[in-house]
């Protein structure tokens, strides 16, 4: 009897535990909001007006949803015809509405599937007017949402991204409209249903925001083979010539995920031992290194993506001709925790080619960041504004001890893309859409690097607020229900980016985390999506394919760590046996002709020097003595190079030019 009511006392005790959990996650996951509409007129398909083009065969009419009380539903049929299709149904307020205090305005949508191989477009629009047909109004748009035949809830949009037609005065809206357009031409007659409830507003600067980060209390034996299955499975994602497969299925490997990896390959892998995993590792991480080492572009930088098996670059240059940052930096990260394990000079050379890619002309002494961009043969310079590009060269900066600089863009891009009222950082300089890593990211760098954060988050608690307002606008679910975000629609769990909110320390993580491994168990292989979604549908690519990106994100959380946490390893120069310690150097001249000067700082001894062509094959080596040598590099062809001086604890590189 007393055992009997022992376990129903744990199972008691365990329910409970679940069910705070959980609340936990209503809580803080996601926003309920008050309803635009009262729920009674929005049901009410009386209360709505069917528009449309009215051109021969185009119909628009509006009924309930026999299976959700909630809902109203919009059917609609395109006819053959030019561009500006649509089907609207606008409702009309009694009298006029204040709006005025509301920051957010979201829905639940359920569309139909189209088999028309994604060739018209069929977007979503929310839109607010002071009367019918007014000209002033404002809306928002997104991108083939009526595909979609299951329901996306919260679809989310904040008032300061509308799109303005001209000045809405929010005190006084009169007529909220839902509408399914298309702007390609209909070349055979296509129709559906696109049905809505709970259209919802709210007041998001009155949220409340967390007070502290939270931290996995999973068992550290839990974690720990959670760790070395998502360790094992990147490992086993490693082709003959040392690329990983981003994608198994279409034999791409993107540039972002190899440098993610290779931190967690070097992080992982001893240049001491002689067998065990700890050498296999170190030997997948110096065959991509390998590789990246000699596949840089001359200018610096690496291209987007390669043929996994032949090497041969699918994409070298973002979509729009320019060198995409947001993904660059993160080779400049792996390669640097690669070299503070294996002191691998090529490695070395690629790094300094890559620092001074960005230092020799496209970072402005205020922090400000450029790219370049390709049109025929020639580069420009071109603006970064995004907050994850901005990030990601932070990131590599600190790695490389690039203090100065890191400190200052941190500066200059948290000043131009911090909400002050809603507290979170914009996408980008210019825009307000909310989107995922703009936060995860820039909070991590700021949580684990002391040096900016007392730059710009000296309590965190920006960092805090980010993280949280994230956590209610970018909540979703999807297939499988897994609880966790969408990087900003939200349409479907993206697995990848809700790992980088657990490791961010996110309020809810522990129920985050919990219902995420469970959707992806036993093998701990990290989908992109939880949902395959087609046609760019809200402008995110959803696959279920397993993501090198997302299992390395599950290796950090599962670690209760981050990639940007520093690595405190250091390149052991033992072996070179220099005889004093000397950081201060200048070259000159710069560009050079037959001579160049090396001048030390202080008077010393002896030091290393080596000098590098662009390769990283080494063509000059020497001691040198004194505070000042003139050394003879006539015999060089006219190019870059690289002089490397190494001390016993110090590595210095500097680029020169020979004329």
């Amino acid at each position: 009897m007393y055992k009997g009511l022992f376990r129903l006392i744990m199972v008691l005790i365990f329910a409970s535990q679940t069910i705070a959990i959980y609340s936990q996650c209503i809580d803080s996951l996601g926003w309920a909001g008050t309803p635009v509409i009262p729920l009674q007129d929005f049901t009410d398909p009386g209360k709505w007006h069917p528009n449309f083009n009215h051109n021969t065969g185009d119909t628009c009419y509006i009924t309930n949803d026999n299976s959700n009380p909630d809902a109203i539903c919009l059917h609609w049929r395109f006819n053959t015809g030019s561009t500006g299709k649509y089907a609207q149904m606008y409702y009309v307020f009694d009298y006029p509405i204040s709006l005025s205090d509301k920051d957010i305005f979201g829905f639940d949508i359920k569309g139909q599937k189209i088999n028309d191989n994604c060739y018209h477009e069929l977007n979503v629009k929310l839109k607010f007017e002071n009367s019918t047909g007014d000209s002033n109004a404002v809306f928002d748009e997104w991108h083939n949402l009526a595909r979609i035949e299951r329901w996306c809830e919260n679809v989310s949009v904040l008032k300061n991204q509308l799109k303005i037609s001209k000045a809405i005065k929010w005190n006084r809206v009169r007529v909220v409209s839902l509408e399914v357009f298309s702007n390609s031409a209909i070349v055979s007659p296509i129709e559906g249903v696109v049905c809505f409830r709970k259209l919802k507003t709210d007041t998001a600067a009155r949220w409340t925001r967390a007070g502290n980060f939270v931290t996995l209390g999973n068992p550290s034996t839990e974690l720990d083979g959670i760790k070395k299955i998502a360790l094992d499975t990147i490992y086993n994602r490693q082709a003959a010539n040392g690329l990983l497969y981003t994608w198994r299925e279409d034999g791409s490997s993107w540039l972002y995920g190899q440098g993610l990896a290779l931190k967690i390959l070097s992080l992982n892998g001893s240049w001491t031992a002689a067998s065990g995993d700890s050498l296999l590792y170190r030997t997948a991480a110096t065959k991509l290194a390998t590789f990246l080492n000699h596949h840089q572009d001359v200018k610096g930088f690496w291209p987007r993506a390669w043929h996994t098996q032949s090497g041969e670059i699918l994409q070298n240059l973002e979509g729009d001709g320019s060198v995409w940052l947001g993904d660059f930096p993160w080779i400049i990260t792996g390669l640097q925790n690669y070299y503070k394990k294996s002191c691998d000079v090529n490695a070395m050379i690629a790094i300094e080619k890559a620092r001074h890619f960005l230092t020799d002309s496209l970072i402005d002494n205020n922090g400000k960041l450029y790219t370049l961009k390709k049109t025929g043969q020639k580069y420009t310079k071109q603006e970064v504004t995004s907050v994850e590009a901005y990030t990601a060269v932070i990131l590599g900066f600190l790695e490389i001890n690039e203090k100065t600089r890191a400190i200052s863009m941190a500066n200059y891009i948290d000043g131009l893309t911090w909400d002050h009222t809603l507290k979170y950082w914009k996408e980008y300089i210019g825009g307000n859409r909310v989107v995922l890593f703009a936060n995860t990211w820039f909070a991590q760098l700021i949580k684990n690097n002391q040096a900016i954060s007392a730059e710009i988050d000296p309590t965190l608690q920006k960092s805090k607020d980010a993280l949280s307002f994230v956590a209610r606008v970018l909540n979703t679910k999807g297939p499988g229900s897994p609880i966790g975000f969408d990087g900003i629609g939200p349409i479907a769990t993206w697995l990848e980016g809700s790992f980088t909110y657990i490791c961010a320390g996110g309020q809810a993580n522990q129920c985050v985390f919990d219902s995420v491994v469970n959707y992806i168990k036993p093998s701990y292989a990290v989908p992109h999506y939880n949902d395959v979604v087609s046609c760019g549908t809200g402008d995110i690519w959803a696959v279920k394919w397993i993501s090198l990106d997302g299992t390395s994100w599950l290796y950090f959380a599962a670690s209760k760590s981050s990639p940007f946490v520093l690595s405190s390893d250091s390149c052991n120069h033992t072996a070179v046996n220099p005889v004093y310690v000397d950081e201060s150097f200048s070259i000159y001249p710069n560009p050079a002709n037959d001579k160049i000067t090396i001048e030390k700082a202080r008077i010393t001894r002896v030091c290393n020097l080596s000098i590098y062509n662009i390769h990283g094959a080494e063509l000059i080596k020497q001691q040198i003595r004194g505070s000042k040598t003139q050394l003879d590099i006539s015999n060089l062809a006219p190019g870059t190079y690289f002089v490397r001086l190494i001390t016993d604890n110090t590595v210095k590189v500097i680029k020169i030019i020979k004329e």
